[in-house]
């Protein structure tokens, strides 16, 4: 429930913005996933996303899956681990939190973050821009 709220919140406030999304309006609702993570929500939505189930009774077994939200487990990941460096956590703070295989891509990408400096372009950038 907390992920949903998180959703319909992002996009209340995606709202007030008077330009498309980057890759324009048919991106609006991963884009408002990715405003959920950076509204400090990112855990609950990314562990809302999957479900993995293992199933099994007296005549068979197997596995099956859900997806909820417009966003990957890679692109969750991504975001929480760019969401980490911006404000200065460290992304293994996440681990009792995240569901195992969400921690361990949030942990891959935190590295590939951290070498490439992501955070560091993201605030310059943000620097760079003239307020409205």
């Amino acid at each position: 429930m907390i992920a949903t709220f998180a959703h319909e919140l992002g996009h209340y406030l995606n709202e007030g913005f008077p330009e498309a999304p980057p890759g324009g309006w048919d991106l609006i609702e991963p884009a408002t996933d990715v405003t959920s993570v950076f509204l400090g929500f990112g855990v609950f939505g990314a562990n809302s996303a999957f479900e993995f189930i293992q199933t099994q009774d007296f005549e068979s077994q197997g596995w099956s899956s859900e997806k909820l939200g417009y966003l990957s487990l890679d692109e969750w990941a991504f975001n929480l681990a760019i969401f980490c460096e911006l404000t200065g956590r460290n992304v293994r703070d996440l681990e009792p939190h995240l569901k195992r295989d969400l921690f361990k891509a949030s942990k891959a990408a935190a590295k590939y973050v951290e070498r490439r400096m992501i955070g560091r372009q993201i605030l310059e950038d943000t620097k760079e821009r003239p307020a409205d």
